[in-house]
This record gives structure tokens, C-alpha cells and sequence, in this order.
């Protein structure tokens, strides 16, 4: 299906707020510390012994769930949401133009303080996924996200990936399946991070996950996400974000404030995110040059650029 906007069309916030009216999309940069929804109405909350365990998980296996941590309803209305989107662009990136979803990732912030301090940052790696059940849409190959400097023996990882289930996420809609670290000789290795190793099938742990449910993995867990199934009538939907502790250099090109961006960040991000992964949709020649024309004039172009980013989260976009 071609993409149903042009380019002026694309660069207008009005354009996505009728194409998406129940959806919330906002141009003002006092919603970067003021969402529209409270913490208590998208989720629930996070006690000391949440916290802990969390810790105790990553340590040992490098990764955490916290089940039905955001409310069914919103995840609900995101997720038909995005169905919509993709419907209409092949692509359901798109979604991160509207403020729910950056609520949902502002919402993270008391599983994320116990783990990589009050201080954390926002690397431009995000992605959002609409799994088919087709038997035809899969997840992402086997792969781990980073390299091994980011977990430290014995402690907590300094990289963090918080994966949103938006529908349930079962076996036969292509859930996360993981090499937990406890049983991956070269989870603390020198190797390339997506470096192939022989894996007993029994050691192969599936992380199934009802809607709401937020999954976290270091950024040298072995993770994937299996193919769908024509068996099953619900597709897979997700969103995951990728953060760091302010002490540690990832090696992005830049960071971001854990906050809600301007929609004109947006664009760039969705824009980078395109030809970053292009592999995994279909852009045509015209798609492509649209990204490479947004993330251009949208993202800053140089690797330190703190000042941009401060004067793009002082004003209205």
C-alpha cells in the first residue's frame, strides 16, 4: 500500500491529529514534564520488593518482567491505534509522533531509577512492532543489542531495553524468546555482540506477556522474537525504548532527556529509525528520500549538540 501523505502533509502535526483524533498529539514543550496522563492513570505501582526483584533477575539472567505494569485500556486504545497506522504508512514507527507512547516510556521512570540511577538517558534506538498473524511476520533475529562493556560482572547493566507488550504476546504470535545469562558462556565475552554460539535447546527460555506487561534485558542479553503462527487471530504488537545510565557512554550519537520531545524531534527520530532498520519494512525510493530529507532537518547533525537539544526542549516546536 502506498503512503496515504505527502511531505507537507507529513511535517503538519494537524494532519496526524485528524488522521489519529483519539490519539494525543501536542506541539508544546511543557508536556515534556507534564504529560497529559498521570503515572497512576497508564500504570500500576512499583513497591521495594518489585524493585528488588527486578535487580536480582537482571543480575542472574539479564533480564526482568514486571507483569501488567500499564493498564489494559490505554495499551488497548494504543495498540488499535497502531493497527490503523500501520494500515495506512506499512510502517507502525509512525505511532512515536503522538504523545502516548513517550507517556508510556516517561511512565518507566520508578522501574528504571532503582536500576540506572535518577540521572537516565534516552538513546535514539526505538522501535515499535505489529506482528501479523500471518504466519509469515516474525521479530528480530537472535541478536544481542550492545557490547559487553555494558554489564559489568556481578552488577547491573549500565544499557537497559524496556520492551512494552500493547497485546498479549503468546508463543503463537511471536513473544520474546531469550538465552537467559546464567546459562550464555559469552553474556560477559569479548565477542561481536550478534557473535553465533551453540545453544542447548532446553536453556532457550520464552517470555510470553500479557498486554501491559513491561519486559527489561541488559544490552547483552541473546534475545529474538519468534514467527507468527496462522493459528492465532492476535498480532503481536510492541514498543520498546533503549536506555543508559548518565555515567556510561554507549556510543550513540546522541541522547536524549527521558522526557516527551517536541514533534519536530519526533519526525527526525521516526525519520533515522526508517533508514536505521530498513531492512525490516519496505521503503520505496520516494520513502527513503522523504526520511533522509526529515532526519536532516529535524535531527542535529552534530555528535555533540547539548545545546540544540536545550533549546529544542525550551520552546514550542
Amino acid at each position: 500500500m502506498p503512503f496515504l501523505f505527502n511531505l507537507p502533509q507529513i511535517e503538519h502535526p494537524d494532519t496526524w491529529r485528524t488522521f489519529c483524533p483519539h490519539l494525543t498529539l501536542t506541539t508544546e514543550s511543557n508536556l515534556t514534564t507534564e504529560p497529559a496522563l498521570t503515572t497512576a492513570t497508564l500504570c500500576t505501582a512499583l513497591t521495594t520488593e518489585d524493585s528488588n526483584h527486578h535487580k536480582a533477575q537482571l543480575i542472574h539472567d539479564g533480564y526482568f518482567a514486571h507483569p501488567t505494569f500499564f493498564s489494559r485500556p490505554v495499551v488497548d486504545r494504543i495498540a488499535t491505534a497502531i493497527e490503523q497506522i500501520t494500515e495506512a504508512t506499512g510502517a507502525a514507527i509512525w505511532a512515536l509522533l503522538y504523545d502516548d507512547l513517550w507517556e508510556m516510556m516517561c511512565a518507566l521512570h520508578p522501574c528504571l531509577t532503582p536500576l540506572l540511577g535518577s540521572r537516565v538517558q534516552l538513546l535514539p534506538d526505538i522501535w515499535v512492532w505489529n506482528l501479523r498473524p500471518n504466519g509469515q511476520d516474525r521479530g528480530w533475529s537472535p541478536h544481542r543489542d550492545r557490547e559487553r562493556g555494558s554489564v559489568p560482572v556481578g552488577e547491573l547493566p549500565r544499557l537497559l531495553t524496556v520492551w512494552i507488550a500493547l497485546t498479549d504476546a503468546t508463543p503463537e504470535n511471536g513473544c520474546i524468546y531469550v538465552l537467559p545469562a546464567s546459562f550464555d558462556p559469552r553474556y560477559h565475552h569479548d565477542g561481536r555482540p550478534n557473535e553465533e554460539i551453540s545453544i542447548p535447546f532446553q536453556d532457550i527460555r520464552a517470555l510470553p506477556a500479557s498486554a501491559g506487561t513491561a519486559l527489561g534485558w541488559s544490552a547483552r542479553l541473546l534475545h529474538w522474537g519468534s514467527r507468527t503462527s496462522v493459528w492465532t487471530q492476535t498480532p503481536r504488537i510492541s514498543v520498546a525504548f533503549e536506555f543508559q545510565s548518565h555515567d556510561f557512554s554507549s556510543g550513540a550519537p546522541f541522547v536524549l532527556p527521558p522526557t516527551i520531545p517536541p514533534f519536530s524531534l519526533r519526525l527526525g527520530l521516526v525519520a533515522r529509525q526508517l533508514l536505521q532498520y530498513r531492512h525490516f519494512v519496505h521503503l520505496t525510493e520516494e520513502m527513503e528520500s522523504v526520511c533522509r530529507y526529515l532526519a536532516n532537518k529535524h535531527l542535529p547533525q552534530k555528535r555533540r549538540f547539548s545545546d540544540v537539544l536545550a533549546k529544542l526542549f525550551s520552546k514550542p516546536s
